[in-house]
């Protein structure tokens, strides 16, 4: 029997026994004759143990054919498209024709640098007081919802998203490349989607590209690795993941992964831990204040005033030093009533909360300053002419 070539011994949907395949490799992919492809998972002297990628079952004796390193197409034709993680549209689209296939466990070609760039959540509660750089790894526990607006987010500021969805149920960002399981999914080919989702964003990375990865089920992937006869705890491969996320010299692979706890952050360390809920709700990080030194500075009340009512500017614009001015407040506090009535990207119930803030801010340095109601409304009126400018 030639060294790429074996028979199946015994087959369950976890693991099967195959004699041969003498010049096999853990994590090549191998094809089992009427049943399809299977991951090799283990080497021993007589025999291999593979972990089928479908439940199609194959009968003792079937041939099994070394297919080699498990690859998936990457280039341009892969933006936008749904996959699977044989590289299987599944999104009615044409079939890709991409010219590059990329091994999913091919070492990375990249030297990590220090990141100059900061990745923003498109939250404010958030982005007033965090500091994330591209290349980051962030743990989130809470609302789906809000992590697909995470993603939404990342499009808007010209970022690449790759989306591993852990369920074919599951809702994706529109316009994203996204990666699930195939349609007769075994345990072994729900954990690979993450992997073949990190595939995909190393090679946009090399092309230059900033990428943020997100994984909508980490509990998920952990029932998968639990039911297949792949080696390592959960948190070593979430580690080993979550490692995988660093920025080079040009281009960067962030990745945002969600857990139903925040379980993982007591055994890895991530770069940021969120509760999505809170951050679904507006709620700041810290609960000593809701207003907190900024990183960024804004040099005039004019860029402070017009930071809310323009989503692009207060990306990168709004922040709040001190509030020893009571003009300050007023347009801050304009601004944020008219993005409520014509609403963005940013939440409103962020802005809600926001607008709270600032009304008590507003009764505080009126007593300080001992102004009227009359004086408070010539400041807003004051402040509304200046946003109209």
């Amino acid at each position: 029997m030639r060294d790429d070539e074996g028979t199946v011994a015994t087959w369950t949907t976890e693991r099967a026994i195959v004699r041969g395949l003498a010049g096999a490799a853990q994590g090549e992919l191998t094809d089992l004759a009427g049943a399809g492809p299977a991951l090799i998972t283990a080497l021993y002297r007589d025999h291999v143990e593979v972990a089928p990628l479908t439940t199609t079952a194959a009968a003792p004796g079937a041939r099994v054919v070394l297919r080699g390193d498990l690859g998936v197409p990457v280039g341009d034709a892969m933006r936008g498209r749904t996959i699977d993680v044989l590289g299987q549209p599944h999104d009615g689209g044409p079939p890709i024709l991409a010219t590059t296939v990329r091994s999913i466990f091919d070492r990375e070609r990249q030297a990590p640098t220090p990141p100059s760039r900061r990745l923003t959540l498109g939250t404010l509660c958030h982005d007033l007081q965090g500091r994330l750089r591209v290349g980051a790894s962030v743990l989130g526990s809470g609302n789906l919802e809000m992590l697909a607006r995470l993603a939404r987010h990342q499009q808007h500021e010209g970022r690449c998203v790759v989306w591993a969805r852990m369920t074919r149920t599951a809702r994706a960002v529109a316009g994203a490349t996204v990666i699930v399981p195939p349609e007769d999914a075994t345990a072994a080919a729900r954990w690979l989607v993450p992997w073949v989702a990190i595939a995909v964003a190393a090679d946009l990375r090399e092309r230059g590209e900033d990428v943020v990865v997100f994984v909508d089920d980490l509990d998920r992937w952990r029932e998968a690795l639990v039911s297949t006869a792949i080696g390592g705890s959960w948190a070593t491969q979430v580690e080993q993941l979550a490692s995988r996320a660093f920025a080079a010299t040009r281009g960067s692979v962030s990745v945002i992964a969600r857990a139903a706890t925040f379980e993982l952050a007591r055994l890895i360390e991530f770069d940021a831990v969120l509760d999505l809920d809170q951050l679904s709700r507006g709620e700041l990080i810290t609960p000593r204040t809701t207003l907190l030194r900024s990183p960024i500075a804004v040099p005039d009340r004019r860029t402070l005033a017009r930071a809310v009512r323009d989503p692009g500017r207060a990306r990168a614009a709004l922040a709040v030093d001190t509030f020893d001015s009571a003009e300050q407040v007023a347009c801050l506090l304009v601004a944020c009533e008219l993005e409520i009535a014509t609403p963005g990207e940013f939440m409103p119930a962020y802005l809600a909360c926001l607008r709270g803030e600032l009304r008590t801010r507003m009764a505080q340095v009126r007593a300080a300053r001992r102004l009227t109601e009359a004086d408070q409304e010539t400041l807003l009126a004051a402040a509304r002419a200046l946003l109209a400018r």
